[in-house]
């Protein structure tokens, strides 16, 4: 079962399995430290370290000596899925770009999908969600497979981040 899309939502995504068991895995991307390890071209990760990563958890991205300002943020996929996402606060070409991190078990590793959601803004500046899009669905994949081959390599792993215990929602 995907993630309902809300009318005008657009998406992009990609998969790959990592060779890790999914906590490990979801460790590796919710750390914002081991994150520097697989992120191309991220200079420095500002986050508060007193805090555990969890929804609500903001932080800041250092790309060529720009911050980008994230939250993070989970979804329901249904079970067997673990989430983690996180959505770009401030300015950008489109409305409500928000990327999400999909989890689950794949024989002895992990089965990882990558889907961006965004919504254009109203036209003109449409427009500008088509290069913005075309960014996300070649930069997806390069970043799966950054990330697959530093769990291939192995990583040395800090403080746990523990995943959130998933509550039933009625």
């Amino acid at each position: 079962a995907r993630r309902k899309a809300t009318k005008g939502t657009h998406s992009v995504s990609a998969a790959i399995h990592v060779p890790l068991p999914v906590a490990e895995t979801f460790e590796l991307i919710s750390n914002f430290d081991l994150r520097l390890l697989w992120t191309k071209g991220v200079d420095e990760v500002i986050y508060d370290r007193d805090r555990v990563n969890r929804a609500g958890t903001r932080h800041r991205c250092v790309i060529d000596g720009d911050p980008i300002h994230f939250e993070t943020v989970n979804t329901d996929q249904g079970p067997g899925r673990l989430v983690y996402g996180e959505r770009i606060l401030g300015r950008t070409p489109v409305l409500e770009p928000t990327l999400y991190y999909i989890l689950e078990e794949e024989g002895l590793g992990t089965r990882l999908r990558a889907e961006f959601h965004y919504r254009p803004r109203p036209f003109p500046r449409s427009i500008f969600a088509i290069p913005f899009s075309r960014i996300f669905k070649k930069q997806l994949p390069r970043t799966l497979a950054a990330m697959a081959k530093v769990a291939a390599e192995g990583f040395e792993r800090s403080e746990p981040n523990v995943p959130p215990k998933q509550e039933s929602q009625s």
